[in-house]
């Protein structure tokens, strides 16, 4: 599948979260879903990203924004390495990728490597006293996407990462709800 844009209607899913709920997206109707694809459960810019929206979760609540995070990873992976920092949103383990594969989320090489310049990021993720290391359960080249959903389950701004670290800045997320942006926010 190709990559989605703003205005096209997600692709609805059903799809177990860690607790064992059944989560589809149709059930967040009149509600406004972040849906952001990490790569696996112990990827350092991953870890990185998972700790800055769980800080902002309680923000983004009150801006009526749900976060639904997908890792192409086994449940048993996700919670060992995300358990011990709260998990304040529903996740999803998906290693089959065929959530992936529904919303366009593909893979890299050059994306890979370019991630790795990423050396801040690579470095506080390193330093992070909760972050373990451990051999990637996935393509090692996924990217990362982000999905801002409006109500109506139209997609307000579709993201896809040029390079394995690269997420929706959390500011477009404002200026889009607010309508400060166009929508068409494709990287």
């Amino acid at each position: 599948m190709g990559k989605l844009q703003a205005r096209e209607y997600a692709p609805d899913f059903e799809m177990l979260d860690l607790d064992g709920r059944l989560l589809r997206l149709s059930d967040y109707r009149e509600k406004t879903v972040l849906l952001t694809f990490f790569r696996y459960a112990t990827c350092p810019f991953c870890t990185m990203r998972f700790v800055r929206l769980s800080q902002e979760a309680e923000h983004l609540g009150e801006l009526g924004v749900h976060i639904i995070g997908v890792f192409e990873s086994s449940p048993a992976s996700i919670r060992a390495a995300m358990s011990r920092r709260g998990l304040p949103f529903p996740l999803i383990a998906d290693p089959s990728g065929v959530l992936y594969g529904r919303y366009g989320v593909k893979t890299s090489f050059i994306g890979m490597v370019l991630g790795m310049f990423r050396v801040p990021t690579l470095m506080r993720a390193l330093r992070d006293r909760d972050y373990r290391f451990a051999r990637p359960e996935s393509a090692f080249s996924r990217l990362p996407a982000d999905f801002l959903i409006g109500p109506r389950r139209e997609i307000l701004a579709a993201y896809y990462g040029a390079d394995i670290g690269d997420h929706m800045p959390l500011r477009q997320i404002g200026h889009v709800l607010k309508g400060n942006v166009s929508s068409s926010l494709v990287a």
